[in-house]
């Protein structure tokens, strides 16, 4: 993977993943002014590890080449708070869970207070813990589309005072 300049800003920065396989065994931190890609056909393991993002997300995965992030371990989260564009397409998360500790999370994956969502044609399963699956917090311009839920621990999804448009999932 690799980190390059996006624009003339020196305070904006884009990460690109691209390897096959990615096993994160550290919590890993996207920061306010930098974006993650993903691309397609990548696998990315969560070894007990927090991910942290705050600024823009793609996840460019395709119907033939899904991305597949996947948790090892009781504690691997997804935690989003950004304001910055989210596109989650083609994605599977399996064996997600809620954060414990300091920074105790709800969900496998938790958007707090993100204003530009959108997932589609996606799959999630097996989450080892938490009330929820994926939990919309304060968000705003939410789009999900085409997603589908397996082996889930109560809630597939849960929207505390958020704005949410959802078409065809099941």
């Amino acid at each position: 993977w690799h980190k390059e300049t996006k624009y003339s800003d020196a305070n904006f920065t884009q990460s690109a993943i691209s390897t096959f396989l990615l096993i994160l065994k550290n919590n890993f931190k996207i920061l306010k002014n930098e974006n993650l890609i993903i691309e397609k056909g990548v696998s990315i393991i969560l070894d007990n590890c927090f991910l942290e993002i705050y600024g823009g997300l793609y996840i460019s995965g395709k119907k033939d080449a899904p991305v597949m992030i996947k948790g090892q371990g009781f504690n691997s989260t997804l935690f989003i708070n950004s304001n910055e564009k989210i596109e989650i397409n083609h994605t599977e998360f399996i064996g997600l869970a809620s954060k414990d500790g300091l920074w105790a999370l709800p969900a496998g994956i938790t958007f707090y207070e993100s204003n530009n969502v959108t997932i589609s044609d996606s799959f999630f399963s097996n989450n080892l813990k938490g009330d929820d699956f994926v939990n919309f917090f304060r968000c705003k311009n939410v789009s999900l589309e085409n997603l589908k839920f397996s082996n889930v621990l109560s809630d597939a999804i849960d929207s505390d005072f958020s704005e949410i448009s959802l078409k065809n999932s099941s």
